[in-house]
């Protein structure tokens, strides 16, 4: 007997909930990739870090080479040239800048306890004279005494009830033993062979399960940084490498790629371009605003006076790679230094106002002339995915591997999902049609 096909209702509600259970199931295997991503990427940090780093810093001096290459400088000078001139560049920064870093770092460490009490005053100070009391209807002021009665009470509330819980627990315990016949100290004397025994055996296992805990966990640290280490002193070689074989790289890489000549190597090599395209805006055009950014910050906390202003622009360069995130961060200790440091409010609002202007002119000067009309990606984008990276890849493995990652998906979404294809992959979709 032959069944009767569905409905076109039941039709439509099972291929939905087939539907959805794909999306499910695409979602889980992605989200399975990147958990398996995150786990290879934390056991491999130790070489997968330095590559990365070395990656950036080739992208940083190419346009250097290549600006020496045409001045009729082979590449390799021209790329020794480069490290000699970035070791300069250290060796001065070192000398002018890192004696006023140390400076400024332990004065501040020294003087945060100064600036707390001073903050804690100055904020008592502007409590008394500016009252929640004076504000609030004549209805509500006969429940401030209370309210401040039970904040300023309630710890000495919590102290009285753990003591009377203490001393019924007491009780509870001598009114046991007493139905029971025996005294509280013959009661511990009968449990107390009995307990001490495995109390010390217990003892003795915790510690030297502590010990061992704690010997594998120094020799993994030791192993791990050793290992660090000798990635992070391999950098310089990767940067040459990279540039010295970029026209190389640049010219012979899609022959490497395991696909045959067809639409689909023509499109994995596209996605791929666009991905390095969209890396190469980003590195290049927003360290280069960070690091301009961070100098006028300097200059400007230098002028107003503001303490420790070498070390406040190096940490809001620095933070500046992350768009926005960066200056959101570096403003908070600004104006908590400034706070303490002034009596009245307006050397915080001159700090105020140097992070505005720095941002003016970051956004109408200094982005538009650097990074121009080129496609990068978004700044939002950018610290979302850092975010999204650090928590599912962990550490800073999954914040470097975050953008490259972004850029790829960013890539992909826009080839394939919100623009339609073209080239060969359109008349095959045509021809399917």
């Amino acid at each position: 007997m032959q069944l009767p096909g569905p409905s076109p209702k039941q039709a439509t509600i099972l291929w939905t909930a087939i539907t959805g259970l794909a999306i499910a199931i695409i979602i889980g295997l992605i989200s399975a990739v990147f958990a398996g991503i995150g786990w290879m990427a934390n056991q491999l940090s130790s070489v997968l870090l330095p590559l990365a780093v070395a990656g950036i810093i080739a992208y940083l001096l190419d346009p250097v080479v290549d600006w020496l290459e045409h001045r009729k400088i082979k590449r390799p000078w021209a790329i020794v040239s480069v490290f000699a001139l970035a070791i300069l560049l250290q060796i001065g920064f070192a000398a002018t800048f890192v004696p006023f870093l140390v400076k400024d770092t332990k004065e501040l460490v020294d003087s945060v306890p100064k600036y707390r009490d001073s903050i804690k005053k100055r904020y008592e100070l502007y409590s008394k004279n500016h009252s929640l009391e004076k504000y609030l209807p004549d209805s509500l002021k006969n429940y401030l005494p209370w309210i401040t009665r039970t904040n300023t009470t309630r710890a000495e509330l919590n102290d009285d009830m753990t003591d009377k819980v203490d001393e019924m627990e007491s009780k509870t315990s001598q009114a046991t033993l007493t139905a029971s016949g025996e005294t509280p100290a013959k009661a511990k004397s009968i449990d107390l062979n009995a307990d001490q025994i495995g109390k010390f055996a217990d003892a003795i296992w915790k510690g030297v399960s502590g010990v061992g805990r704690w010997a594998r966990s120094r020799i993994e640290n030791i192993t791990s940084m050793f290992g660090m280490l000798a990635g992070f002193a391999l950098v310089p070689v990767y940067v040459f490498y990279f540039l010295s074989e970029k026209s190389g790289i640049k010219d012979n890489w899609t022959s490497y790629l395991p696909v045959h000549d067809s639409w689909i190597k023509e499109e994995l090599v596209f996605v791929l371009r666009s991905i390095n395209d969209a890396l190469v805006v980003f590195f290049r055009s927003q360290v280069l605003v960070a690091m301009c950014v961070g100098g006028l910050l300097m200059i400007g906390f230098s002028i107003i006076g503001l303490r420790y202003a070498v070390l406040l622009g190096f940490i809001a360069g620095v933070l500046g790679i992350v768009p926005y995130l960066g200056v959101m961060l570096s403003i908070l200790p600004a104006m908590a230094i400034s706070i303490a440091q002034a009596d009245g409010w307006i050397h915080p609002l001159l700090t105020l106002g140097i992070f505005v202007t720095v941002q003016l002119m970051e956004g109408l000067v200094i982005s538009p002339k650097i990074i121009g009309d080129r496609v990068g990606m978004h700044p939002l984008t950018v610290i979302i995915a850092i975010m999204i990276g650090t928590t599912l890849l962990g550490g800073i493995i999954g914040g470097v591997l975050a953008i490259p990652l972004t850029a790829a998906l960013r890539t992909v979404m826009f080839r394939y999902v919100w623009k339609q294809p073209v080239g060969k992959l359109e008349q095959l979709s045509a021809e399917t049609v």
